[in-house]
């Protein structure tokens, strides 16, 4: 069995060596690029800087971005056209959380963690009642009238 190792190594170290001494004759990134764009049939004059801005904000580590980079040409035909309908798609859309909206966000997690310590401790946190626009306009017509009891 050692052998049998021993043969399989001296096979592989072999062919190593083979390969080291023949040099690959792959093409440049640009080249694949390029071969890549011409089979999509992307038109670089229209959608060539977006698209290298898109690129530019996906970032290095991004899966597209790493099809792109690496060198098999069907991952990066796939990569190219996933960045092409992205652009074309528009825009990315970010949201911007408003000071209002993280204060509410803020005061609702303050009644969860409540009502949440409510029932760790056995008793339930019961929210306040918001106040009726309804109600709160007829007390103050009753109260314009002077109808209001406590008057």
């Amino acid at each position: 069995m050692a052998g049998q190792i021993d043969s399989q190594i001296r096979l592989e170290m072999q062919q190593l060596a083979q390969q080291q001494q023949i040099p690959e004759q792959r093409p440049s990134l640009a080249e694949a690029m390029g071969a890549s764009i011409q089979r999509l049939g992307i038109d670089l004059n229209t959608y060539g800087e977006p698209m290298s801005a898109k690129i530019a904000e996906l970032g290095e580590y991004h899966p597209y971005v790493q099809a792109i980079l690496g060198m098999d040409d069907g991952q990066r035909d796939l990569a190219v056209q996933a960045v092409y309908d992205l652009t074309r798609a528009g825009t990315l859309t970010k949201r911007v959380v408003r000071d209002e909206q993280r204060a509410e966000q803020i005061k609702r997690e303050g009644e969860l963690r409540r009502e949440a310590a409510g029932v760790v401790q056995g008793s339930p946190h019961v929210a306040p009642q918001k106040e009726d626009p309804f109600m709160a306009a007829m007390e103050q017509e009753w109260r314009d009238r002077r109808q209001w009891g406590g008057e």
